[in-house]
């Protein structure tokens, strides 16, 4: 069998909307599923084929997940399953859209098509209810399709691409789905209010900018929450009030948005307190947050000013991968005092065009261990201070002046001869 990749999120939500995990204690059934994930990794059946800045991104199968390629010899009408067994059964198939007609009698309770060769848009009502009445999860990640399968009632999990501009509100029909992923082709995608009453939903991610109907939604959205969702990815809010109403997710623990055209909702961002891992982008510089979700251990910032950010950022407690783009550094100057980023592993800075000059105290980043600085043209230099730190494992540059690359050199040298840190790294991509 063919190795696959596979995103570790996506992998362990299939898990689940497959039933293959199931609760105990008081542990989230994503952290039972990425604990699984960690066995398996340990006994050699998944490896990592990719890693982030922030750990593990992507997991290589290796006989895990019986993906089955249909062999074009085999009868497919050749068995009768009751509805008992229809409900129970769970199958992937490696298929072209265009033989999904001879599968339509195997009744599945999961399709996977991870490649197509067809151009235009994939018609949905291929999956009739009659045939796949009982389908639990329907991958189309590759498939750009023109509806949305709204008549499969028992659906889990689906994903897919579409050239539409909007999700139909009938989309509330799907009652039981926990992960919705969607690809816009077009670029912006609107999504309909009523998925509110899609109250098992716990993923919902859009790979592009989203936004919901708001207009006369007010009256619903009162009386609605997302009691179950922990991952809401990417949506763009135009003001206050459409964050007051959305972000009613108590449980929430990856948010990626952008604000257009006003502030930072401090008051709304820090009531999440489960929020672990944000990826926030302003359309202009000129904002000033004073408070970040309190339990926050990966943040992303995109067009913010570092003098409002400091105070906010540098003494979140759980905080341990950074990632700054575009930030403006007053004075291009960043000034990093002692004891700031206690807890910090992963800080990349990227396209910060402000920023020439940074000073670093002797006791901060203390248990940093990768720096990534990419198109940051006019910085000098990397701080001396980083050659003392003990735990760092690699220093990763792209794209900046000369100068900081004989810097990052000189933090090697001290690494390797006086650190004896012989592992240690030092990345140039030109």
């Amino acid at each position: 069998m063919e190795d696959k990749e596979i995103n570790i999120s996506i992998l362990t939500w299939l898990w689940i909307s497959e039933g293959f995990i199931k609760s105990h204690d008081e542990k989230s059934l994503e952290d039972i599923a990425e604990g699984y994930l960690e066995n398996l990794i340990g006994r050699n059946l998944v490896t990592v084929a990719k890693w982030s800045s922030g750990g593990k991104e992507r997991a290589e199968e290796k006989n895990l997940l019986l993906w089955m390629k249909r062999d074009r010899n085999v009868n497919t009408s050749c068995s009768i399953y009751s509805h008992k067994q229809l409900v129970q059964r769970r199958m992937s198939i490696y298929s072209e859209v265009g033989n999904l007609v001879e599968w339509s009698s195997s009744c599945c309770g999961a399709v996977h098509f991870r490649e197509d060769n067809n151009k235009g848009s994939f018609s949905i009502a291929q999956f009739s209810h009659i045939y796949f009445r009982f389908l639990k999860v329907l991958n189309l990640e590759f498939i750009v399709i023109d509806s949305f399968p709204t008549e499969l009632v028992y659906l889990r999990y689906f994903a897919a691409r579409t050239s539409q501009k909007s999700i139909a509100s009938s989309i509330a029909n799907l009652q039981n789905l926990e992960t919705l992923i969607v690809k816009p082709m077009g670029g912006k995608l609107i999504l309909p209010i009523t998925l509110f009453k899609v109250v098992k939903l716990r993923h919902l991610q859009i790979y592009s900018k989203a936004h919901f109907t708001l207009d006369a939604a007010e009256e619903l959205l009162e009386n609605s929450k997302f009691v179950n969702l922990i991952t809401l990815s990417s949506l763009t809010f135009c003001c206050l009030r459409d964050v007051e109403l959305m972000l009613r997710t108590p449980n929430l623990r990856k948010l990626r948005c952008s604000f257009v055209g006003w502030g930072y909702p401090s008051h709304v961002m820090r009531s999440l307190t489960r929020l672990e891992t944000l990826n926030i982008s302003m359309d202009s510089c000129g904002s000033s947050p004073s408070n970040f979700p309190p339990n926050l251990k990966k943040l992303t910032l995109s067009n913010f000013t570092m003098y409002w950010l400091q105070s906010s950022i540098a003494m979140l407690p759980n905080l341990q991968v950074l990632k700054l783009v575009a930030i403006f550094f007053s004075k291009a100057e960043w000034e990093v005092n002692n004891n700031r980023f206690h807890q910090l592993k992963v800080l990349k800075i990227v396209y910060c065009p402000c920023f020439k000059k940074w000073n670093v105290s002797d006791n901060a980043f203390p248990c940093l261990e990768h720096l990534v600085l990419r198109r940051c043209r006019y910085l000098e230099a990397i701080p001396s201070h980083f050659g003392d730190i003990p735990y760092l494992i690699s220093i990763e540059v792209k794209s900046c002046k000369e100068s900081l690359v004989k810097s990052a050199m000189v933090i090697r040298d001290t690494q390797v001869e006086e650190m004896q840190n012989y592992d240690f790294k030092v990345i140039i991509h030109k």
